[in-house]
Parts: C-alpha cells; sequence; structure tokens
C-alpha cells in the first residue's frame, strides 16, 4: 500500500515529492521490489532538487530496466548538476541506442547545445549538423549553427543558416536581429 502512496505523491508532483521519498525509501528498505521504485525516487528527488540522490537512482534504474527515456533524464539532471561529461555519455547513449528519431533528436539537440554552451563549437556543429540530416526543419538548429559559424568568424555561413531561419519561419526575431540589428 505504501508503494502506491509513494508513486502516487511522486505523480502529484513538487509539493507531495518529499511525502514520495518517504513512503519510497520506506517499502525500498523493507525489501519490497519493483521495476519501477528507482525511476519513482530518482523523479522525487529531482523534484526537491536533491540531484545527486536523483542520479543514483535513476542510474539504478538504468542498469535494471535500460530506456533511452531514463537516459534522457540522467543526462538533463547531469547537466543541470554540473557534471558534464556525464551528460555528455548519457545524451551519446540515448543517440546511439536509441530507434526511435524523435529520442535521437531531442539527444542530439541537447547534446550539441551543451557543446555550443561550453564554447566546443566543432563539436556542437557535428552534432547539429548531424541532426539536420535526420530533420532538416528545426529552426533552432539552424540559428545555433548561425551562432557556431559566427563565433567562428565565418558570417557568410552565418548569415546562410539565420536566412534559412527565416525560411522556415519569416517572423523568427533572433534570426531576424541578427540580420538586420
Amino acid at each position: 500500500m505504501k508503494y502506491f502512496l509513494g508513486k502516487a505523491y511522486v505523480l502529484k508532483g513538487f509539493y507531495y515529492s518529499d511525502l514520495g521519498v518517504k513512503y519510497l525509501e520506506e517499502v525500498e528498505k523493507k525489501g519490497f521490489e519493483q521495476p519501477d521504485i528507482y525511476e519513482y525516487l530518482g523523479e522525487a528527488y529531482f523534484s526537491i532538487q536533491d540531484y545527486n540522490r536523483a542520479l543514483t537512482y535513476l542510474i539504478m534504474a538504468s542498469r535494471d530496466f535500460p530506456s533511452n527515456k531514463i537516459n534522457l533524464r540522467i543526462a538533463d539532471i547531469s547537466l543541470i548538476s554540473g557534471q558534464i561529461f556525464q551528460a555528455v555519455e548519457y545524451y551519446q547513449k540515448v543517440i546511439n541506442l536509441t530507434n526511435d528519431q524523435t529520442q535521437k533528436e531531442e539527444g542530439l539537440y541537447k547534446l550539441g547545445k551543451l557543446y555550443y554552451d561550453t564554447e566546443k563549437y566543432d563539436e556542437a556543429e557535428s552534432v547539429f549538423l548531424e541532426y539536420l540530416a535526420l530533420n532538416n526543419d528545426n529552426i533552432e538548429v539552424h540559428f545555433w549553427l548561425g551562432e557556431i559559424y559566427f563565433y567562428l568568424g565565418d558570417n557568410q555561413k552565418a548569415r546562410k543558416e539565420w536566412f534559412n531561419c527565416t525560411y522556415i519561419d519569416p517572423k523568427y526575431k533572433p534570426a531576424l536581429h541578427r540580420l538586420y540589428d
């Protein structure tokens, strides 16, 4: 009963997550085994911003029942908590192991953005180009490629990518600002 109560509290959100932790940890310590208990504990700890415990439980969940959804979550929380290398590792797991194009695109976008934010422009360019080979209509990827080329000093390529943004959406303000300000 406490297992279901703990899950329900986690699903209710932030204000109930501490109760979710309380009940789920209680049943886990008593040896109660359910395939999703670690995932719910990870989500509960994430909700109360205890990122290290969230990662611990989600990594345990990933080992027991590997899934790209959990790997993406681990990567996102790793990034939030400043564990850049672990975030890269889990984004790459998603990219390399998934057959789901949506998950692959999400992994590529987030990995490319991580590289951009850490000023690893060559890696970011490579990842974003891989993304565009799957889906050439993502306006944000074109915009970030333009930013990369701008910072690398290739204004012609940068403007081309910003113009690509305006082909997709003529009112896309970030690209318009870059082109006309």
